[in-house]
C-alpha cells in the first residue's frame, strides 16, 4: 500500500515536471505555431505593400495609344510635298494644302524627329485628323511634341498648334518655340467616337510623337 501510493506521487511528480521542462526553454510546439504565426503575419504584411506598391507604380494612364500612325513614320508619299501622312485625314484650311515629310520631301532645322525617322511640317492652316472609338464620358489625354523650324519653304516662325476635340478647339499651344517641347491636353469623350485634329496656325512648325490615352480615375 505504502509502495503505491509513493509510485503514485512519483508518477505524479515526473509527470508534472516532464511535462513543464525549463520554464525558460521554448516549447517546440509554441515554437512552429510562433514561426507559422509569423509566417502568416509577413504574408499579410506583403500583401498590403504589393498592394500599394502596385497601386503606386500603376500609371493612372492607359498606355494604349488610340492614334494610328502616331509617328508619321508610314507615309505612302514622303517624298512628295503637301502629302498627308498615312491613317490621317487632311484638315487644311485658309489656304494650307497639306502635311510635308521632313527630311523626306524638304530639310529643315531640326533635322531630326521627336521620335522615329521622320516628322510632319505644317505651314499656314495645314492640319490633320484622326477618328477614335471612345467611350462616352470617359476622360482621355492628348501628348504631342511641337517644334518651330527654319528651312523647307520658309524662316522660322512661331510653332503655334491648334487642338481639336469633335469640331471645337479645346487647347492652342505657346508661340515661338525653337526646340521639340511636349504639350498634353485632357478632354472627356461625349460619345462613343471622337474626332481629334492638329492644326498649324500662321507660319510653319513641326509636329510628331502623337498620343491620346484613356485616363483612369
Amino acid at each position: 500500500m505504502h509502495q503505491q501510493t509513493w509510485t503514485a506521487r512519483g508518477y505524479a511528480f515526473l509527470l508534472f515536471f516532464g511535462c513543464s521542462g525549463d520554464p525558460a526553454a521554448p516549447k517546440e510546439h509554441h515554437g512552429e505555431t510562433d514561426e507559422e504565426g509569423s509566417d502568416s503575419v509577413d504574408s499579410v504584411d506583403s500583401v498590403d505593400s504589393m498592394g500599394s506598391t502596385d497601386s503606386a507604380d500603376t500609371a493612372d494612364i492607359d498606355p494604349v495609344n488610340q492614334f494610328l500612325n502616331p509617328s508619321f513614320e508610314t507615309w505612302t508619299s514622303a517624298n512628295e510635298p503637301n502629302q498627308t501622312p498615312d491613317d490621317w485625314v487632311n484638315f487644311s484650311s485658309d489656304g494650307g494644302l497639306a502635311f510635308d515629310a521632313v527630311p523626306d520631301s524638304c530639310s529643315a532645322e531640326p533635322s531630326t524627329a521627336a521620335d522615329g525617322n521622320r516628322f510632319a511640317r505644317a505651314y499656314n492652316g495645314e492640319g490633320v485628323c484622326q477618328t477614335l472609338e471612345t467611350e462616352s464620358s470617359q476622360s482621355y489625354q492628348i501628348a504631342f511634341e511641337y517644334t518651330s523650324i527654319n528651312g523647307c519653304f520658309g524662316g522660322r516662325s512661331n510653332s503655334e498648334w491648334q487642338v481639336w476635340v469633335d469640331g471645337e478647339i479645346v487647347h492652342t499651344t505657346p508661340a515661338n518655340l525653337n526646340s521639340w517641347t511636349s504639350a498634353e491636353v485632357d478632354f472627356v469623350a461625349a460619345s462613343g467616337t471622337t474626332e481629334v485634329c492638329f492644326r498649324k496656325t500662321t507660319g510653319q512648325g513641326g509636329l510628331d510623337q502623337l498620343s491620346v490615352m484613356r485616363v483612369d480615375d
